[in-house]
């Protein structure tokens, strides 16, 4: 069965390399049918290999998870160099965003409502560990997490109380469809749901 980092390798096989770096803000050195994009996952710099798209972070010996590595194949393959609008959509907003987004909520808002409930202190750590960075959004803790540069995500945070349960969301750039098909950010957002689950390490 082909992997989705095999499928994300195949269809961005036929890029023109250089091209799609700026497209999505990376750099790149090499020729058309070899090199190394100088990418980014969350502010952390990604060394990516083109075509084959291994990928370690510099400065470690640490590979980037296949996840990770077929959202940037993906991404690669899809952006087309749009500057971010800086209006926040919903998921339901995206292109067929509406027909998943219940179970979408489901292993991402609510999941980490799960977990965090009214500690706010720990959600606001644990995004603060991603490198978050406040906006102006109404919620108990609200930032901006750069996943690529040219694909900010918003994460708010609701704390339960007496009345109310607690809740989170993921909120998208409305320019976000030019840069992955919604099927990239459901998964992107079960990772950033992983990673902030994990906690402030």
């Amino acid at each position: 069965m082909t992997t989705a980092l095999e499928f994300a390798a195949d269809a961005a096989s036929r890029i023109d390399p250089s091209a799609a770096a700026r497209n999505c803000g990376f750099g790149y050195e090499g020729s058309p049918t070899e090199g190394a994009f100088a990418a980014f996952f969350l502010n952390r710099p990604v060394r990516l290999a083109f075509p084959s798209f291994d990928g370690r972070f510099p400065g470690s010996e640490e590979e980037v998870p296949e996840d990770i590595r077929a959202l940037l194949a993906y991404h690669l393959a899809t952006s087309d160099g749009t500057e971010p609008a800086g209006k926040w959509i919903s998921f339901a907003d995206l292109p067929d965003g509406r027909f998943y987004c219940g179970t979408w909520r489901g292993y991402t808002g609510r999941a980490l409502a799960g977990k965090y409930g009214s500690d706010v202190g720990s959600v606001r750590a644990a995004a603060e560990s991603l490198g978050a960075e406040p906006v102006d959004l109404p919620g108990d803790v609200a930032v901006r997490l750069r996943v690529f540069p040219r694909v900010p995500v918003a994460f708010v945070y609701w704390a339960g109380d007496d009345e109310f349960e607690a809740r989170a969301d993921f909120l998208f750039d409305a320019e976000a469809g030019s840069h992955c098909s919604t099927d990239c950010y459901a998964v992107l957002c079960a990772i950033l749901t992983r990673l902030l689950a994990r906690g402030a390490s």
